[in-house]
């Protein structure tokens, strides 16, 4: 008994090119809203940057960013105030982010007044700042500042690492105030 070969079936080439093209628009799409493969990488109108953001607001998601609760406010404290999210669009188990940076002056014990922070007894104190479960603080060289403390805080989610959060602080008040190593001032 002989058998005879059998023949693949062959898929017409429109019907393979619409599946082709169908996944590719598929998979942009995908890219574009649940991920920042094509998103900016300077955030809060330049001074926060999107790979520290991620390292901070982990998960799936899109980093976008808008101007904060007190931006352009004309208190006199207010140096930037900027709110960045982080959100997967039909992800089942993703959840939106948030974290909320601002740059202010401040009296130089705000972390212990106006209920913004815990209980000193829950902060990590270090040289020039403090962290606490979904929240940091760096204070800015005295040269940066005139009589009140300056400082660049901000709020994240409970879950964020507190050294990814404090590492991206210091590298916004490095951008927003243009200090590096060494420099003496602002």
């Amino acid at each position: 008994m002989t058998t005879t070969p059998q023949r693949a079936a062959k898929f017409p080439r429109k019907t393979l090119a619409a599946a082709v093209t169908a996944v590719a628009a598929l998979g942009g799409l995908h890219l574009w809203l649940n991920t920042n493969a094509f998103g900016e990488s300077a955030l809060c109108g330049g001074v926060v940057t999107a790979e520290p953001v991620e390292a901070v607001l982990t998960g799936a998601g899109r980093i976008s960013d808008r101007p904060g609760p007190r931006s352009g406010a004309d208190d006199g404290k207010t140096q930037f105030d900027c709110v960045i999210e982080r959100k997967a669009v039909a992800l089942p188990g993703s959840d939106k982010q948030t974290l909320h940076i601002q740059g202010t002056s401040e009296r130089g014990d705000f972390a212990f007044t106006g209920g913004r922070w815990p209980d000193a007894s829950a902060v990590s104190f270090f040289p020039g700042g403090g962290a606490a479960s979904g929240r940091a603080w760096v204070l800015l060289p005295a040269a940066c500042t005139d009589r009140q403390a300056g400082l660049i805080e901000a709020y994240a989610p409970d879950s964020a690492d507190a050294a990814k959060l404090v590492g991206l602080l210091t590298g916004t008040a490095t951008e927003v105030f243009g200090l590096s190593s060494g420099s003496e001032g602002s």
